[in-house]
């Protein structure tokens, strides 16, 4: 339910496929084999692997010089202004320099934006320069630019411009690779200023207190006992209920060692206190449905309380219901937190449950070779993509069209 499709359509460039960014094409995955008359559709798997560091030299990033100091690039000319890559696409470039002794690299990241574009990475490379001198380390320089440098950042990147809350920026950046600032930064394009400069807070401190821990668990217990302060600004409106929380989780991606992220664990920082024991309980009844042949008709069947607390539809739509809902009005599955939660509001809990998990499991096969070969992307055309990308979701597609 929660913002891959917006990654897609970024105007930030990560790195490696990623679903959304306009500068950047990401991959999109595929779910495989054909149900039949399967009406599955998809979202792409958050991934950029680069971590990121800010140069820490002043460097004129209007002009490259050569190696004998002689300027070989021409001036700018006032038709240059608007001309070029946008500064978003510069940053997500020099977030990835090193954070000292190689000025080439923030320049190289420079050459091709326009004359504004530069000066704006310029400013925002300054403020780094002259507060983070300190931060020698890859993740902690970039945790410092986004604390110290953050108008300068915004401003160039163009964070804080969507409509998004906090939480639901954070459920978007939870499914980025760990360490991905643009990929992050694709997220916080699509919140509010004061949502992308919360999760800004969230984010810094996962890079300063947890960016050297191992990947995985040692990583995720970090981020629980460090960041739960941080999270409070982007929980102070009740974080995530019960139902996003579920969405949140079943959006992350599968844990790769080429492709790490901290999903669950942000998730779980972005959650309600008072929804994650519910959510908390509901997981811990499913568990017991885990080896059942037919798992979703045990938790309708064992679950039934745990499930209407921690989703709690009273609506009469079905699962299929809110799919329609969701393929008319939000461009279907991968659309916009508040349009997919109006339709989901008009199920029944057992519905909601059902199309969460339908939907998760379809934003996480958009990631395949299958879906890249067909050029899935948001929205997703169901009778090409989805059709080709259809199978791997055969049990919660069983579960939400029963018929």
């Amino acid at each position: 339910m929660h913002c891959l499709s917006r990654l897609q359509n970024s105007t930030v460039a990560c790195s490696m496929p990623l679903v959304l960014l306009a500068a950047l094409a990401f991959g999109t995955a595929a779910c495989g084999g054909g149900d039949a008359a399967a009406t599955d559709t998809t979202v792409a798997d958050s991934a950029t692997d680069a971590t990121s560091d800010t140069v820490t030299e002043t460097v004129d990033t209007q002009d490259v010089a050569d190696s004998s100091g002689t300027d070989t690039t021409a001036p700018d000319t006032a038709d240059t202004t608007s001309t070029g890559d946008p500064c978003a696409s510069l940053v997500a470039c020099a977030v990835k320099c090193p954070a000292k002794g190689d000025a080439a690299c923030l320049t190289n990241c420079a050459a091709k934006g326009s004359a504004t574009a530069k000066a704006a990475l310029a400013s925002y490379n300054d403020c780094v320069v002259a507060e983070c001198a300190d931060a020698t380390e890859t993740q902690a320089r970039n945790a410092c630019g986004l604390q110290q440098c953050w108008e300068p950042l915004a401003a160039c990147a163009g964070l804080g411009q969507g409509d998004w809350d906090c939480v639901d920026t954070g459920a978007c950046a939870a499914q980025c690779v760990t360490g991905d600032l643009p990929c992050q930064f694709a997220c916080m394009q699509g919140g509010t200023k004061e949502a992308a400069a919360g999760y800004a807070g969230v984010s810094a401190c996962i890079l300063a207190n947890c960016g050297t821990k191992q990947p995985g668990a040692q990583t995720d217990e970090c981020i629980a006992a460090s960041c739960a302060g941080a999270a409070q600004t982007c929980t102070a409106n009740g974080g995530l209920d019960c139902l996003e929380s579920e969405s949140c989780l079943s959006h992350c991606p599968e844990f790769l060692p080429s492709k790490p992220n901290h999903c669950p664990a942000v998730c779980n920082l972005v959650t309600g206190a008072g929804a994650k024991a519910i959510r908390d309980s509901y997981e811990a009844c499913t568990a017991t449905c885990d080896t059942k042949t037919n798992k979703f008709a045990c938790i309708v069947e064992t679950c039934t309380a745990e499930q209407q607390a921690c989703f709690g539809g009273t609506g009469a739509d079905t699962c299929q219901m809110v799919y329609n809902c969701v393929k008319a009005d939000c461009d279907g599955v991968g659309g916009t937190p508040a349009c997919v939660r109006a339709c989901l509001d008009k199920g029944s809990a057992a519905a909601q449950d059902a199309f969460v998990q339908y939907e998760g499991c379809l934003l996480n096969q958009m990631d395949t070779t299958a879906a890249q070969t067909y050029g899935c992307a948001f929205p997703y055309d169901e009778v090409t993509c989805i059709k080709q990308v259809a199978g791997y979701c055969s049990p919660e597609y069983a579960a939400c069209f029963p018929n």
